[in-house]
């Protein structure tokens, strides 16, 4: 089903989820606009209602649209050998759970969208900007593509994504010098012992990504340069590197990311030469819910013969 959420160079679309990004970080910065009841009295709750209802419209089409969500029996359903897509996937939840309906189902979609759009754009970005400044990574990965996914890039698989590993270190490794996310919260199920500190149950806390993915002491001297190959020896400490987050509360769509980040890096790379003026300590960066680069992403694009 066409939706057209492409058709034009910017769309409203686009602009209300750069909105409501925007919006989220005014309120998790400002301490003032916590309490709910304080918040709905701000001109920044009713731009979010109305970002909120421009966001959601496309997913609800979606679903006023798909008749398979109405005539698919549970027998039906339950045919795992055959492809689904994510909303076939959802509705086979709601046949299993009736308290998994079509509202959650349209919820769960905005989850996937809102989490998902911008930080899998951005990771890809972030990590072409530094391919660029090093022609010497370039090489290396399109020797790789080459070996790997042949000269045609016919029916590429998953297993062929999965042999991209200098690709999937370079992606690493832009991760870490420009994490997507800089802070990370999680809130103390249990009394906690952390070193010399004793954190009780019920604490928030704000986790350093940044600082972390910076740290000389798990990185080495190094560690504000941009190697791929660090993470092909696997020295590091597991939760050192948190591109993803870790634990069982990781990034949801992890999976999905990596064949998405590495089938367009792929394709980007066969096709075009990269090339930048701009150098590592060139860039300057912004926090807000996600870490931006400032001024964009300064690349020469050149096709390959």
């Amino acid at each position: 089903m066409e939706m057209n959420i492409q058709q034009q160079a910017r769309t409203e679309y686009l602009d209300v989820l750069d909105e409501l990004f925007e919006l989220v970080t005014k309120r998790s910065t400002n301490v003032l606009l916590h309490p709910q009841w304080a918040y709905r009295l701000t001109s920044y709750y009713r731009r979010e209602c109305r970002a909120r209802q421009i966001f959601c419209a496309p997913s609800a089409e979606v679903l006023q649209r798909n008749p398979i969500l109405d005539r698919r029996s549970p027998k039906e359903s339950s045919d795992v050998s055959k492809p689904q897509i994510l909303i076939d996937q959802l509705y086979d939840l709601a046949l299993k759970d009736p308290a998994f309906d079509r509202d959650a189902i349209e919820k769960e979609l905005n989850t996937m969208i809102f989490g998902g759009n911008e930080t899998t754009a951005i990771t890809i970005s972030n990590a072409l900007l530094l391919i660029a400044m090093h022609p010497e990574v370039q090489n290396k990965l399109i020797v790789e593509i080459t070996q790997i996914l042949g000269e045609s890039f016919a029916n590429i698989t998953i297993e062929q994504l999965q042999q991209l590993t200098y690709m999937e270190a370079v992606l690493k490794e832009a991760m870490r010098l420009l994490p997507i996310t800089t802070i990370l919260g999680r809130k103390t199920g249990a009394d906690l012992q952390l070193g010399e500190y004793r954190i009780p149950a019920g604490v928030n806390l704000a986790i350093d990504v940044f600082s972390i993915h910076r740290s000389k002491e798990h990185w080495g001297l190094n560690a504000d340069l941009f190697v791929p190959e660090r993470f092909l020896t696997g020295k590091h400490h597991p939760y050192a590197f948190l591109g993803f987050s870790a634990g069982p509360r990781n990034c949801i769509g992890i999976r999905y990311a990596w064949i998405s980040m590495k089938m367009t890096m792929a394709h980007v790379l066969r096709r075009f030469e990269l090339e930048t003026p701009l150098r590592l300590q060139d860039i300057r960066i912004k926090a807000s819910m996600t870490l931006k680069v400032i001024g964009g992403h300064m690349i020469s694009v050149r096709a390959r013969e």
